[in-house]
């Protein structure tokens, strides 16, 4: 006897009988929201107790040593069950089972944008949501940095918006120079012999959320990994999230002369200094798109021009105070040139860099 028949509604022409759906009534429906919110607490109380595990390291399963861009090692007790969430990590444990019980991976986080607050914090938020309530945009951009490189994509996302807002409200040398910094971190560490410098996002370890004790170490590990592709992972791409900061941050530095009045005569004196300041220190492809952009507004092409001038020469003082013996200046100098007729692109004014004249000596045999 079938225990869980439906009970059916009378043949239509023929048609086979259509099982009737009862609708769930008003109290029915009100004993269902009551369960919902019970089960809303229990969720938050088994978030705890997960958030609980990973701080005292209690039942810890799976040993992680992170090696940072500062040159320190990290180790962290963590559950795989849990952790295994991010597809890079269930990549590595996976293969790591094969040949121990209770493994220890190995990951290499070259990216300087990347601190053991951050990792920590991370990590952690994998076991409970509840320490994102520490996401700020301070730490955005290394929590950014953390997520993408675990294939995170909903963290990444939302630290990728935090980060978004803080570029378009930036505006003096530093927070300018700071995003710089990280949106061009790849560029500046390739080839660059040991270890990058750390980018200083983030301050201190946060409320309760710093990284747990290091368990004793396992005997048992694994050959040291390095970060890879998840098989049929969706992972996040760190450069498509940059090259997003970058656009935004260059539209955000094109639109510095008029928010700061640096061609209006009420204020061109105090506020071209500090435009200059922020000019001179950026990469150069970034101040030439920035230079010749429609959208950095100046009265004409010839106050660009002066003006485009003075940061070159600025831009010029600097590396001349910056070279030393062991890092002599650039083979090559920069120009600026007015394009009679109009430029295409927007402006008549562009910036060129061109390979710097190589000293020549007579040598004579007049004694």
């Amino acid at each position: 006897m079938n225990m869980h028949a439906q009970p059916t509604a009378p043949p239509v022409n023929g048609a086979p009988p259509a099982p009737v759906h009862p609708q769930p009534s008003t109290s029915s429906l009100s004993a269902g929201a009551g369960i919902a919110q019970e089960y809303a607490a229990h969720y938050a109380d088994l978030a705890n107790h997960l958030l609980a595990g990973y701080t005292s390291c209690d039942f810890s399963d799976v040993q992680l040593v992170a090696s940072l861009a500062d040159g320190q090692q990290h180790t962290l007790a963590l559950h795989s069950v849990v952790v295994s969430r991010s597809p890079l990590l269930r990549h590595l444990i996976q293969a790591a089972l094969a040949s121990s019980p209770r493994p220890t991976i190995f990951v290499n986080i070259p990216d300087p944008a990347v601190n053991a607050n951050t990792l920590g914090l991370v990590l952690a938020s994998l076991y409970s949501p509840t320490v994102l309530s520490h996401l700020n945009p301070e730490i955005a951009p290394s929590v950014l940095a953390v997520a993408t490189f675990l294939s995170l994509t909903r963290l990444a996302n939302l630290a990728y918006e935090m980060c978004e807002a803080a570029v378009r409200e930036a505006k003096t040398p530093e927070e300018v120079m700071r995003w710089v910094a990280y949106v061009e971190r790849e560029r500046a560490t390739e080839g660059a012999p040991g270890p990058a410098t750390p980018i200083t996002f983030g301050g201190p370890a946060m409320n309760g959320t710093s990284i747990p004790p290091s368990p004793s170490p396992s005997t048992n590990s694994t050959s040291p990994l390095l970060p890879s592709s998840v098989n049929g992972s969706a992972a996040p791409v760190p450069a498509l999230y940059e090259s997003r900061l970058r656009v935004v941050l260059l539209d955000r530095i094109t639109r510095l002369p008029a928010e700061m009045g640096a061609f209006a005569p009420a204020t061109e004196a105090q506020a071209q200094p500090a435009l200059v300041n922020v000019l001179k220190r950026l990469p150069f492809e970034m101040f030439k798109a920035v230079v010749e952009d429609k959208r950095f507004e100046a009265p004409g092409d010839m106050e660009r021009f002066n003006f485009a001038k003075k940061v070159v020469a600025a831009r010029k003082a600097l590396v001349q105070q910056s070279a030393s013996p062991s890092s002599p200046p650039p083979e090559f100098e920069e120009a600026v040139v007015l394009l009679f007729g109009g430029g295409a692109g927007g402006s008549a004014v562009n910036v060129l860099r061109k390979q710097r004249k190589p000293t020549l000596w007579k040598i004579s045999n007049a004694m």
